[in-house]
């Protein structure tokens, strides 16, 4: 429609006049809208809107046919939002020229567009500011949108980077990173280095703290494949402490495959060495296949010891015709010991050029199997060196050996006395013998008497005047001189009794005398011991005293056994100063078979002593 002339004033009623502004609206009464907009006082103008803030204030959109220019020259156009606003350019937009987005606001603005097209740039290069802030491109500085991949034939960064996917085909330069110190990404895509992660250029070394592999399990060790790649396997583990492997065949110098470890070179050790203290053990298994010794440290095996051990070169213990030499080096003493349970059981001394002496302990020489035979070079003789006695075998007459032989001899039970194999049959001490007798009239002045023939004090029997005199106490005998202790009356008639073979080991009573013997109260004291194979029961005569408290006592003691248990009975025949038993008697059998009377006085004041005449009677 076409637009008259307007009448009337057209100014506002409260325009100030002396500065004008001129408003076009569509209606001038109430809920006019501005059109148009003079604001002559801060030289704006505001198109459908009032509210003028700058030189142009638009409400709603502009649309430009042609272009936006600058009134000046070189002045640049500047598109600011309001606020946090953005500027967004739609459609197909070519923008030439010089041209900045963003700023140095505290919020930066933004440039907005679905397809920005850059004129005169190759496919897949990166666009970049150039020193005089163009927008231009490089072929060094690609992206690969096929793969995601970004490329760069040098970087430089004074800060830190961060990339998705950085390929880098030449020379990376981390300009600001400390010296040996490798750069890598953490999970912002940004690059940082830390000291954990080192690469020394002197020496071509690489360091890291922590090495983790996301596809090796736990403990596993790592290796290079044939593509020199590090893996893992689950056969190949070490927790710190332990390695597992489920087959090795190489291990430093040595291989190990199918359970067998070999030497890597011809003549090479094997050596197994525990620390300290430490021993191999082989968890009660055996050793098997080992060489010849030929060193003083080798092994050897049970073959090779049964048959020798080699102590030196010349002096030798060896296994020939079932018999065990031993050999000396001929050189010095040198002692051959055996030890069972870890106590010594017999000892060789070897003196220079042949066994000398031979120590057996505990008593006892056992044969396993044959006969123990005793072989004393040349003429020497067999000797007992020894005050006790010999032991000969005792047994029955059906236990003698089935096939003696001249000389055999031992002690029969059945017939109370030693006896001997002459060759053709076995004979005995207990033939038919006569007692001779030696009358002695003494002179009232010697102790020493000639007899007619030799005897010792044990076989020969001494009476004056019918009384029997005790051995050693009041006589000895050495040969043919009989030496009393006291001297006999010439009144007395002193009677030599010697007592033949017969009678010496016949079953008759023996009658033995003893001395003067202290008796303890705590515990007791042997006064008497002999073996249950030698006797079954005895007779005591004793004389006990105490001259302390002047009391004396005789009487006789019966002690018989069973081999396992002893008893005693005691009977007192005579007191003097006192109405009860100064000691009392007791007997045991110990664990070797001795039997031991006791004597345990009952008085402590004093001293008590005690004295025996003793009878022996064995089963016969």
């Amino acid at each position: 429609m076409a637009i008259g002339r307007v009448a009337g004033p057209m100014l506002l009623s409260t325009l100030d006049r002396q500065g004008v502004d001129l408003n076009f609206v569509t209606d001038p009464g109430t809920g006019a809208q501005t059109l148009v907009y003079l604001d002559f006082s801060n030289f704006r103008m505001g198109v459908n809107t009032s509210a003028t803030t700058e030189r142009l204030t638009v409400e709603g959109n502009i649309s430009v046919n042609s272009y936006i220019k600058t009134s000046s020259i070189n002045q640049n156009l500047t598109l600011i939002p309001n606020g946090t606003g953005n500027v967004n350019i739609v459609s197909n937009t070519n923008i030439t020229g010089n041209t900045t987005i963003g700023g140095n606001a505290v919020v930066s603005g933004r440039f907005i567009t679905a397809n920005l097209q850059v004129q005169n740039l190759t496919p897949g290069r990166i666009t970049f500011t150039d020193g005089s802030g163009i927008l231009n491109d490089d072929p060094d500085l690609l992206f690969f949108t096929s793969n995601n991949t970004f490329y760069a034939t040098s970087i430089e960064s004074a800060g830190t980077v961060g990339y998705a996917n950085l390929n880098i085909t030449g020379e990376f330069i981390y300009t600001f990173g400390t010296p040996t110190y490798v750069p890598y990404f953490e999970a912002n895509n940004m690059m940082y280095v830390h000291p954990g992660i080192r690469y020394f250029a002197g020496n071509a070394a690489f360091r890291a703290n922590n090495i983790q592999i996301g596809s090796a399990g736990a403990n596993r060790l790592l290796y290079t494949n044939a593509s020199n790649a590090a893996i893992a396997s689950a056969s190949l583990t070490y927790d710190g402490s332990t390695f597992n492997s489920a087959g090795i065949t190489r291990l430093g110098g040595i291989q190990i495959i199918n359970q067998v470890i070999s030497g890597l070179g011809i003549d090479t050790d094997i050596r197994i060495s525990p620390d300290g203290l430490g021993v191999i053990d082989v968890n009660n298994h055996r050793i098997s296949n080992i060489e010849t010794p030929v060193n003083g440290a080798d092994a050897a095996t049970k073959q090779y010891v049964d048959e020798r051990v080699v102590i030196s070169n010349t002096n030798r213990i060896f296994q020939a015709s079932s018999q065990v030499i031993v050999q000396d080096n001929g050189l010095g003493v040198a002692n051959v010991v055996i030890t069972v349970n870890n106590t010594q059981a017999a000892r060789f001394t070897d003196t220079f050029n042949f066994i000398g002496d031979l120590s057996i302990y505990d008593n006892i020489l056992n044969s396993t199997a044959g006969e123990i035979i005793v072989n004393p070079a040349l003429t020497n003789r067999l000797r007992v060196d020894t005050t006790s006695s010999l032991l000969v075998p005792v047994g029955i007459t059906a236990e003698r050996p089935p096939i003696p032989e001249t000389g055999d001899m031992r002690f029969n039970t059945e017939l109370g006395t030693i006896e001997w194999y002459t060759g053709t049959e076995w004979d005995n001490a207990s033939a038919p013998n006569t007692v001779s007798s030696q009358l002695i009239t003494p002179n009232g002045i010697d102790t020493s008497f000639t007899l007619s023939q030799g005897a010792t004090t044990d076989t020969v029997l001494v009476s004056i005047n019918g009384v029997l005199q005790a051995p050693t106490t009041t006589y000895t005998v050495t040969g043919t001189s009989l030496n009393m202790v006291d001297v006999p009356l010439a009144s007395d008639i002193l009677e030599v009794r010697f007592l033949a073979a017969g009678i010496a080991f016949a079953s008759n009573p023996t009658f033995i005398n003893t001395l003067f013997a202290n008796v303890s109260t705590g515990g007791g004291t042997t006064l008497d011991t002999f073996n249950i194979t030698q006797y079954r029961s005895a007779i005591y005569d004793f004389t006990v005293k105490n001259t302390t408290t002047a009391q004396y006592q005789v009487g006789e003691i019966y002690l018989v056994h069973n081999n396992v248990s002893a008893n005693v009975v005691a009977a007192s025949k005579s007191r003097v100063g006192t109405q009860t038993d100064l000691v009392t008697w007791s007997a045991s059998i110990d664990g070797l078979g001795v039997v031991r009377l006791v004597a345990t006085a009952v008085s402590g004041t004093g001293t008590t002593r005690a004295k025996i005449g003793r009878t022996y009677f064995n089963d016969q």
